[in-house]
């Protein structure tokens, strides 16, 4: 997770996104948009839970 706190990531809200967003992307393309230099922090923020 050095890389994503490299890029300025915290790297556990890097990790949710990557495991959330995964599953969705099909094409080579959108797996390198998902590199942590390719992010930034504010699109990867942990949503607050719900109370």
């Amino acid at each position: 997770m050095g890389a994503a706190k490299a890029n300025g990531l915290e790297p556990r809200a890097y990790l949710h996104y990557l495991f959330e967003t995964l599953p969705t992307v099909n094409t080579p393309n959108g797996i390198q948009a998902l590199l942590p230099h390719r992010l930034t922090p504010e699109l990867i923020k942990i949503p607050a839970p719900e109370l």
